[in-house]
């Protein structure tokens, strides 16, 4: 179980390492072009959106040592949702 921490507060997302290792790939890719966009996730009984641009910090930390193999058709879904401005993902 991996966790995402955003603009150092210290609570963090709980998210499947295969599922952050996508994020993180979605993420980091509208990173490098400077973009800013919204980040959502459902949680068992909430939906949260946050904002995220490169002023911000994020940090993604995986239990497993080695990285999970990344699907493209996964990726593709994440980052196609993320040309219209928003990431979305399943938290634990």
């Amino acid at each position: 179980m991996g966790r995402l921490f955003y603009d150092g507060h210290p609570v963090p997302v709980m998210v499947d390492d295969e599922e952050l290792a996508h994020v993180r790939a979605a993420v980091l890719a509208k990173l490098r072009h400077g973009e800013g966009f919204t980040l959502s996730w459902a949680e068992p009984h909430r939906r949260v959106t946050i904002w995220v641009s490169p002023a911000i910090e994020i940090r993604f930390d995986f239990d497993t040592v080695t990285a999970p193999r990344l699907d493209s058709a996964r990726l593709a879904r994440m980052t196609d949702a993320g040309a219209s401005g928003a990431i979305t993902f399943v938290a634990r």
